[in-house]
């Protein structure tokens, strides 16, 4: 966001659909939009769509508040997983369908 040189907002919607390691098929609300958004362009920004459940979710609440387009972007996307017709336009790594954990990388050696 620091990056961008166009006039934009960023706002944080918080929802869940995993328990543990696995997706429980329902998605619930944690946090709310408070902004106003109608007549709006809206990038939604996942940190990994597998279902596709929790994006399709966000997207109907979403359409309630009348946003003038919605575009999903993605760091992580399982294509084998998505189980959704929902275009994801903006997919910055491709990865099988297993759970994922990330972790700090450690000391880089010498000649490695």
């Amino acid at each position: 966001m620091k990056r961008l040189d166009i006039e934009c907002e960023i706002t944080f919607v918080k929802v869940a659909s995993y328990l543990g390691t696995s997706s429980t098929g329902r998605v619930t609300d944690l946090i709310g939009l408070n902004e106003r958004i109608e007549g709006r362009h809206v990038v939604v920004v996942e940190d990994i769509v597998d279902t596709g459940n929790t994006v399709k979710h966000i997207l109907e609440a979403l359409a309630d508040h009348h946003p003038a387009s919605v575009s999903i972007a993605t760091l992580l996307f399982k294509p084998d997983a998505y189980e959704q017709t929902i275009p994801i336009e903006h997919v910055a790594v491709r990865i099988p369908n297993a759970f994922v954990v990330g972790s700090k990388p450690g000391p880089r050696r010498s000649g490695a």
